[in-house]
This record gives C-alpha cells, sequence and structure tokens, in this order.
C-alpha cells in the first residue's frame, strides 16, 4: 500500500502507477481542472492566500498602524500582553508587558477586544 498525498487515501500501487501515468499526459480530470505531479507547485495562486502575520517590535509604529486597523484583539498572560491588530489585508502583533499595556491600549483608535 502507497499513501497518496495528493488525494489524502491510500491505493494500490498498480493504482499509483496510473495516476503517475495519467499525471504525466496532463489530461484534464472531468471537472475541467488540470492534474498536476504532486512534484510540481500549483499554477495558480488562490484568490485570497493567507499571509503570516507580522511582529511589530515599535510602539509607535503599532500605533500608527491602528489608525487604519478594523479592531484590536487583547490577550492578557501572566508575563505579557499580546496586542493583535487586524487590517483588511493582515494581522500585526506586538507583546509588550503588562504595565505599559495600558498606556498603548488607550491611545489605539480602532475598536477594542478583550480575549
Amino acid at each position: 500500500m502507497i499513501f497518496c498525498v495528493s488525494f489524502g487515501f491510500q491505493t494500490h500501487n498498480k493504482t499509483h502507477q496510473n495516476h503517475t501515468q495519467h499525471t504525466q499526459t496532463n489530461q484534464h480530470n472531468p471537472t475541467g481542472t488540470t492534474k498536476h505531479k504532486i512534484d510540481e507547485p500549483a499554477l495558480y495562486e488562490p484568490a485570497r492566500a493567507k499571509k503570516m502575520p507580522e511582529e511589530i517590535f515599535d510602539v509607535d509604529k503599532f500605533i500608527q498602524i491602528a489608525e487604519r486597523a478594523e479592531y484590536c484583539n487583547i490577550k492578557r498572560l501572566e508575563r505579557e500582553v499580546k496586542l493583535k491588530l487586524r487590517t483588511p489585508k493582515k494581522l500585526y502583533t506586538l507583546k509588550i508587558n503588562p504595565t505599559k499595556a495600558e498606556e498603548i491600549i488607550k491611545k489605539l483608535s480602532c475598536e477594542i477586544r478583550e480575549i
């Protein structure tokens, strides 16, 4: 048995060989999408690709980004407070100690959400 990564199910060796031959010819499947080899990257990118959050280390820059943010999530932990700004395109984070967090939260102009 071979684990077929592209479809997420197990197949027999013979079925896997047939699949490999089919993808090498680059034929279309019944749904109209092109099949690719497992090694090849996809030829398209999803409409809204997920982007990694960006950590900000400068407080002034974080406050400036907050002006165009939709909201700010505040997560309070024992040793630090995490402030997370959601903008239309990206998520920005700032980790800060709890004593300074209250001063920064007062300066934010976006909606505040405690989580």
